[in-house]
């Protein structure tokens, strides 16, 4: 599977992934999934994914961030309910109803500029009330905001129509947090008010991966998952998510460094013993990013690990003292290497950097070759 003309490829596994949805669709049962698939998938390519795990399983919606995406989407051919989460612009109000695409709303004021536009198309536009409940990013908070959101919605219920009522968490990773519970109790509150306003809060989602794995009582009507997706918990694994990508490259120099010669840029680095260091042909312009390289996280050659050294824009420094190899052998960055024999685990490498295996896949830039098995 070796593209030829490329230094790195990204191996990514679209069976498991379909597994994946299909798994996660069995074991929330009743409550449905929102595969949110921002950021190209998490890097791993949104039409490709998006098709992968909608062939997979019924959804209510998929989510992305950003309008572009959204339309992208629908230029490939998926028909599905799409809700955009990072906040339009009112200049964005006529192509998001002229793509029938489901705008998060967390501010007064952009539910007249919708209507406009479609009255102006002769549709009616979808909208999710974004609530903030404590994470600060988007969303109005409980109450007063609460109110003078939900009156514009009143005032332009001909042309604008509620399908979801959503929170995020801002506490979501620790298990047994007490701040994920009282952010779930602000959000039913909120839940309260728009019926009290007399409209119906339509798909309720809270829960993220993450909440998603340790607070039941957060799911709702639908959870939204983004990197259970593709990689299981890196704190807690459950076992019902295999991981879907592995990024090999190749080296390109082996030569042996004699104790306390320098290399690399500044001469920064020395080797305290007699050994031997290689180039992968990987560097910061693909994506590899500089906080594993100063972790010295290791990466598989010849199914042995060898640490990161030192890191260029377009490659990097290896240590393989203790290992045979010569150029051209695959070095595995993270996931299973050439043979499947040998895995270095995304979230394991993530760990290294205080991050999850979708923040490594979501950091890979165009130049490293996408290959679909």
């Amino acid at each position: 599977m070796r593209d030829p003309i490329y230094h790195s490829c990204l191996y990514i596994d679209r069976y498991a992934a379909a597994e994946n949805a299909r798994a996660l669709a069995s074991h929330f049962g009743k409550c449905g999934i929102i595969p949110v698939l921002k950021g190209d998938a998490f890097g791993l390519g949104l039409l490709p994914m998006a098709k992968c795990i909608t062939d997979a399983i019924r959804i209510p919606f998929l989510a992305v961030a950003h309008l572009s995406e959204g339309i992208e989407l629908r230029s490939g051919g998926i028909r599905q309910p799409i809700l955009i989460f990072a906040g339009a612009l009112p200049s964005q109000c006529e192509a998001a109803v002229r793509n029938d695409l489901t705008l998060a709303v967390g501010r007064t004021g952009l539910i007249p500029r919708l209507a406009q536009e479609a009255r102006r198309q002769q549709k009616t536009a979808g909208i999710h009330i974004a609530i903030d409940t404590g994470l600060h990013r988007l969303g109005v908070q409980p109450g007063e905001e609460l109110g003078a959101l939900l009156r514009e919605a009143l005032q332009n219920r001909d042309a604008v129509r509620v399908t979801g009522t959503y929170s995020h968490f801002a506490d979501a990773e620790t298990i047994g947090s007490e701040r994920a519970r009282i952010q779930r109790d602000l959000y039913l509150g909120a839940l309260r008010q728009v019926r009290r306003a007399g409209i119906e809060p339509g798909l309720r989602h809270m829960s993220n991966s993450a909440a998603s794995e340790w607070f039941p009582n957060a799911n709702f009507d639908a959870v939204r998952l983004g990197r259970r997706l593709f990689f299981d918990s890196p704190t807690a694994p459950t076992g019902i998510v295999k991981e879907v990508a592995s990024w090999r490259a190749y080296l390109t120099c082996v030569r042996p460094l004699a104790a306390g010669e320098r290399f690399g840029y500044g001469e920064g680095h020395t080797l305290d013993r007699d050994g031997r260091i290689a180039m992968i042909g990987v560097g910061y312009a693909d994506g590899l990013r500089h906080d594993l390289v100063r972790a010295h996280a290791p990466v598989l050659v010849r199914g042995k690990r060898a640490p990161l050294l030192d890191l260029c824009m377009d490659q990097a420094y290896i240590d393989v003292t203790d290992i045979p190899c010569e150029i051209g052998d695959e070095t595995t960055l993270f996931g299973a290497d050439e043979t499947g024999r040998n895995v270095l685990p995304a979230q394991e490498v993530a760990a290294y950097a205080n991050d999850e295996g979708c923040g490594l896949t979501a950091m890979l830039l165009p130049r490293v070759k996408r290959i679909y098995l």
